[in-house]
């Protein structure tokens, strides 16, 4: 249907009576509602058809009912007019059918706002997710060439690419790292990207942390990672990590670059201990293995032991820790490694 540019509104001439239709109407194009006099000729086309009649309606008794308008002839040929109460019963079948919808709409809001949601907490630990949840859109990009560095994965929002899982649903995710430990008291872990939230090669500064918990004697935590993730953990006993003087985590570290994508999908993981010993201070026991390959440092009471890791003496050495094909991967992290 399609009002005349100089016509009057179509369903106030001829469905006056309709309330309903009326409301919605106005509601819709309140801006078109301009007084009309009684005897005003009202032109339209209705379905493909012109039509004219006088109006009747004087804009009175809004809430009541008025006579319907009566159609007249026109200079063009004669049509047949659909009698006027076909068009408010249109009109009242549109105005009934906006209230349900809008009916419906309010339903579903209220339905909406009434659903619980999940939580992302178990026990004291609201961080730790037991329902699976995706990581969040990766920001995928490479860094200047001053930085000279593959930036990767670090999350859409910084830090989003690691998350903290339940035992219940890490087996859902491709890439985890499940920590253990031998520790006789709480121990402080903070896992970071490589990347810093400036995009700077400083992620393991302090204050930075995609992850952190507090890992208790006896307990397990999983960390799943995103693929194309580069980052490290840091952790030491207590309830903070050693920062160095230029505020850089100074404990040991597991490293990790998770389905590297300039690498073929390639994941890889070690312990280093050069940062601790770079700032003078303790080497934290730990390890890391996949399969049957690990990487470790510890202090066998006898000196310390280096084992397919690095320490600051091999800071320059390449090929050390584990090197793992693309695919499914769970890594294995043990704090307060002893031997």
């Amino acid at each position: 249907m399609h009002i005349q540019k100089n016509s009057v509104l179509l369903l106030a001439a001829m469905g006056a009576g309709n309330a309903a239709a009326r409301a919605t109407h106005k509601h819709r194009h309140a801006d078109l509602h301009k007084a009309r006099a009684v005897g005003d000729v009202v032109h339209a086309i209705i379905d493909g058809v012109e039509v004219s009649w006088a109006n009747t309606y004087d804009g009175s008794n809004d809430g009541g009912d008025s006579a319907a308008a009566v159609p007249t002839s026109t200079s063009i040929p004669p049509v047949a007019t659909p009698p006027a109460t076909n068009v408010k019963a249109a009109a009242t079948e549109y105005a009934t059918a906006s209230e349900t919808a809008a009916a419906a709409a309010t339903s579903t809001t209220a339905a909406a706002s009434s659903t619980p949601s999940s939580s992302s907490g178990a026990g004291n630990n609201a961080d730790v997710l037991t329902v699976y949840t995706p990581f969040c859109k990766a920001n995928k990009k490479r860094a200047t060439q001053a930085e000279i560095a593959y930036v990767g994965n670090v999350g859409s929002e910084w830090g989003c690419n690691q998350l903290l899982v339940s035992e219940d649903i890490a087996d859902q995710y491709d890439y985890t790292i499940k920590v253990t430990g031998k520790n006789t008291e709480p121990w402080k872990v903070v896992c970071t990207n490589k990347i810093g939230p400036d995009g700077k090669i400083d992620g393991w500064y302090n204050g930075n942390a995609a992850v952190e918990f507090t890992l208790q004697p006896g307990a397990t935590q999983y960390i799943a990672v995103d693929a194309n993730t580069q980052g490290i953990c840091a952790a030491a006993p207590g309830d903070s990590i050693p920062v160095d003087a230029q505020g850089g985590y100074a404990s040991t570290w597991f490293e990790f670059d998770v389905a590297n994508e300039s690498n073929n999908g390639w994941s890889g993981a070690d312990i280093s201990s050069i940062q601790a010993q770079a700032a003078g201070f303790e080497v934290q026991g730990m390890q890391a293995c996949h399969s049957d390959i690990c990487s470790a440092i510890y202090d066998s009471g006898l000196g310390p032991i280096i084992d397919n890791a690095f320490d600051i003496a091999k800071k320059l050495a390449d090929g050390l820790g584990l090197n793992i094909p693309s695919g499914k991967t769970q890594i294995e992290l043990t704090l307060g490694y002893s031997g």
